[in-house]
């Protein structure tokens, strides 16, 4: 197995925050990611969306694409309206070689609103769960067979957020693959250590996050 260690721009500017590291020029990012030793990036709101110019400034660094956040809706909108929704993002990644996605589903989620705790986040009704689960591996089988894999981000504030969440989504899905957070999962109470073992082979990408600090 050939594991690469890349970055979420988010150490220098932050997409939920845009005014955190609001100043921090692309550049810099770039530039101190690599210094740092790490061999791609993920997207960030300050990355062009043209797959070569996109290539020119990660290229510039020696940098691969790692992957990039999107944003699904699959409780608001039909399988194929999401297919549809989601088809720029996908073309980005695949000219530029990333092979995964990070995916989440957004509907409901209060994660990017200041003035709404994130214990109050969504929660999913057994209709919810059949309809969000249905177009994830729907999406997934549409997203593998153009080359790029669907690694869902469980995330707080959102409608998968803890170990409960993660058990279900992996048991009710067989195309969806899994990003695991540590960060996030220990935010929710849940072992990212039991994940791990637990669903080893359905994971795709892994987000480390100091939690100590």
């Amino acid at each position: 197995m050939s594991i690469r260690l890349g970055i979420n721009p988010l150490t220098w500017t932050n997409d939920d925050l845009p005014s955190l590291g609001a100043d921090t020029p692309l550049e810099v990012c770039l530039g101190e990611g690599r210094q740092a030793g790490f061999v791609g990036f993920e997207l960030g709101n300050k990355f062009p969306r043209e797959a070569q110019a996109l290539s020119r400034a990660l290229g510039a660094h020696d940098l691969a694409l790692v992957s990039g956040w999107y944003s699904s809706r699959l409780l608001e909108r039909s399988i194929d309206e999401e297919i549809a929704a989601l088809d720029d993002h996908l073309q980005l990644l695949k000219a530029c070689g990333a092979t995964v996605m990070v995916y989440c589903e957004v509907s409901r989620c209060v994660h990017g609103d200041q003035d709404t705790p994130v214990s109050r986040r969504p929660v999913m009704n057994d209709a919810d769960w059949q309809r969000l689960t249905t177009g994830l591996d729907a999406v997934a089988r549409h997203m593998a067979d153009q080359g790029v894999e669907m690694a869902y981000h469980h995330h707080m504030g959102t409608v998968i957020e803890s170990q409960a969440d993660i058990e279900r989504l992996m048991a009710s899905t067989t195309q969806v693959r899994l990003l695991l957070d540590a960060g996030h999962l220990t935010y929710a109470g849940g072992d990212p250590v039991t994940i791990a073992e637990r669903h080893a082979d359905r994971i795709t990408h892994v987000l480390c996050v100091d939690t100590l600090s």
